[in-house]
């Protein structure tokens, strides 16, 4: 199980990464970005099964990609 959660989370930052780099500027490193983006939806994940309120994405990444 663990190894297809982390073959699950490779696949999805690379997908990140790629949607990225597209937009991004090139100041940008789109790993860093997949990563942090890759960890606040999993985050999320673990808030919302805790019953946590969250601030919507929307308001959360602009300051962090921009």
């Amino acid at each position: 199980l663990k190894t297809r959660i982390k073959q699950a989370y490779s696949k999805w930052q690379a997908m990140l990464e790629e949607g990225l780099s597209k937009i991004l500027s090139d100041d940008k490193d789109p790993a860093i970005i997949a990563e942090i983006i890759l960890t606040m939806i999993t985050g999320g994940v673990v808030h919302s099964a805790l019953g946590i309120k969250m601030s919507p994405m929307n308001e959360v990444l602009p300051p962090i990609v921009e």
